[in-house]
């Protein structure tokens, strides 16, 4: 018989022995780990260098009678010393929970760290009645982690231009009210490490040297979550012909910066541009249009003129002061004048007339659009209308200001001419010469 254990011995692994002799003992279903720093609760992340303290519980399961109490379980942290159970509560039939809360583990000291993608994980011990009930991983953050986990885009440095607020990389000094730097930061976790390192925005003159460092309090609600807006505003702004560069920096790390110029007047007024000059149609049905040529009269209800201006500039702002003249046919009529101060930046901006019943635009002959009383663009107004004699020849009609616009819709007209297959030929069909 005993030849018989001992061939029996000998046949099952060792690994099925330690299984039966903890058969009767707690067994770990499910753990959840949190940290607090300065107030503030984070769940299910990974466990900063700067948290003050880590609390871990497990949902035990019991498949035995025998009673068991919180100083029966302590659990094995590397580089400290073990940590007996804070609380055991009952959680349903056969299970308990346990609670355990110490510092954050010194991750210099731990014996046992591996890297992982997400950082460094911990293997921590839980024993009970002195018998190894299971491991389980405690995943850490260090600082350089942190850090090199922190995007901040979009980042934008915006001018206060009366009441604008328009984002830019230059900017008319006289016109500018004051400046805002704004960035969004992001992090694969939350932002609560932040408060022991500390963010500045700083605002450097490079021609002088003077910095002017504004240090960023965070909200509660921003840094429990993951992104947080970065934003100041410095003491004065650039003035004429100055620049600034503006630094967004984390612990001395800098995440991101963007530069600034202040424009003179003169500058500015210089780098517009015409981008093009179209006709606003509004018809009887359907929705309000632009069109680079002069519309037809069916349906058109109300008409005008539109010109969209830019700054050659990159990153540009400023107004402009624009007037646009109404110019009738009859020389008797007095010229309307419509006056915009225009805020203008490197992408479009569109300056737009009133718009004129159907009659009125016949009579129209141009719209000019000047700025500083000199011209910068026109627009023609109603097209003559050739009227035919019952002789077969036609009326001369008044003189006609020939402009871009007019040269562009003569060009579109006859490319589509061009386009028209010959008489007697099928489309798609060629010729030999």
């Amino acid at each position: 018989m005993w030849s018989r254990l001992q061939h029996w011995r000998s046949w099952i692994p060792r690994k099925a022995f330690q299984t039966l002799r903890t058969l009767g003992q707690p067994r770990i279903k499910e753990t959840h780990i949190s940290y607090q720093h300065a107030g503030l609760t984070v769940c299910n992340e990974p466990v900063p260098w700067n948290a003050e303290t880590v609390r871990v519980e497990i949902l035990i399961q019991r498949p035995s009678a025998d009673s068991w109490r919180k100083d029966d379980f302590c659990l094995a942290i590397p580089g400290a010393a073990p940590v007996v159970a804070e609380s055991l509560r009952p959680e349903g039939p056969g299970a308990f929970r346990l609670v355990f809360e110490f510092p954050s583990p010194p991750l210099e000291a731990a014996a046992k760290e591996r890297r992982s993608e997400g950082g460094i994980i911990l293997e921590l011990g839980l024993w009970g009645q002195g018998h190894d009930l299971g491991d389980m991983e405690l995943p850490m953050l260090s600082s350089e982690d942190f850090l090199r986990g922190l995007r901040l885009e979009p980042v934008s440095v915006l001018a206060r231009l009366g009441q604008e607020l328009v984002p830019c990389r230059a900017v008319v000094g006289t016109q500018c009210r004051g400046l805002q730097a704004c960035g969004l930061l992001t992090s694969p976790t939350s932002l609560v490490p932040l408060l022991d390192l500390g963010a500045t925005i700083e605002f450097l003159e490079p021609h002088t040297g003077r910095v002017q460092d504004i240090a960023l309090s965070l909200p509660r609600s921003e840094l429990a979550g993951r992104h947080a807006l970065l934003s100041a505003a410095p003491r004065g702004w650039p003035g004429p012909g100055e620049e600034w560069l503006v630094r967004w920096i984390v612990a001395g790390h800098c995440l991101a910066e963007r530069s600034i110029r202040s424009l003179s007047w003169k500058e500015f007024w210089q780098s517009l541009g015409l981008i093009d000059a179209r006709y606003a149609c509004v018809r009887e049905s359907g929705p309000p249009a632009l069109t680079p040529y002069l519309p037809a009269r069916e349906g058109l209800w109300r008409v005008g003129a539109c010109f969209r201006l830019a700054s050659q500039e990159p990153g540009a702002v400023g107004f402009c002061a624009l007037e646009l003249r109404t110019v009738f046919k009859d020389p008797t009529r007095p010229s309307e004048i419509f006056t915009q101060n225009l805020l203008i930046t490197d992408g479009p901006s569109s300056f737009q007339s009133p718009l004129l019943s159907t009659e009125d635009f016949e009579q129209v002959a141009a719209f000019d659009l000047l700025s500083e009383g000199v011209p910068f663009a026109s627009l023609p107004g109603c097209r003559p209308i050739v009227q035919f004699t019952t002789e077969g020849g036609f009326t001369e009609p008044a003189a006609f200001d020939w402009t871009p616009v007019a040269e562009q819709e003569l060009a579109h007209r006859l490319e589509k001419l061009e386009g028209v297959p010959e008489l007697g030929m099928m489309p798609g069909s060629s010729t030999v010469g």
